[in-house]
């Protein structure tokens, strides 16, 4: 599914490899993205790009709880959905993660690219 509109995506991913394969495949797909390399950075690009998305690894998450209500109280990021990744979370930590505020937590050891843009075009779809 390509999208009617252009959208944006911030990645903050710590595996260069698969960020360059993600926003391959999103910008394939008619998305704006941009990378962000911590968790300031994603701040700070967050205020040019007004994504729609914020794709954060949950290993780029120190304090997840801090992390993840420090983003939501950003002005840039009030309608942004932060979505979650990871390769290995057990229930308890996905509960906890959409608890603290993740509007979506993404498993990726089972997900190619493109059922991760067509997740995330979901994701957009139900909210509009």
């Amino acid at each position: 599914m390509t999208l009617q509109r252009k959208s944006a995506i911030l990645l903050l991913l710590p595996d260069a490899r698969l960020r360059d394969i993600y926003m391959s495949r999103f910008e394939r797909d008619g998305w704006e993205v941009d990378v962000a390399v911590n968790l300031v950075d994603a701040e700070r690009r967050a205020v040019q790009l007004r994504p729609l998305i914020l794709l954060v690894h949950y290993s780029m998450l120190e304090n997840v709880k801090a992390a993840l209500k420090r983003l939501h109280g950003l002005p840039t990021l009030l309608q942004t959905k932060i979505v979650v990744a990871d390769r290995h979370l057990s229930r308890a930590a996905v509960s906890e993660l959409l608890k603290e505020g993740a509007d979506q937590v993404v498993m990726t050891t089972h997900l190619t690219p493109q059922a991760l843009v067509q997740s995330m075009n979901s994701l957009i779809d139900a909210s509009v």
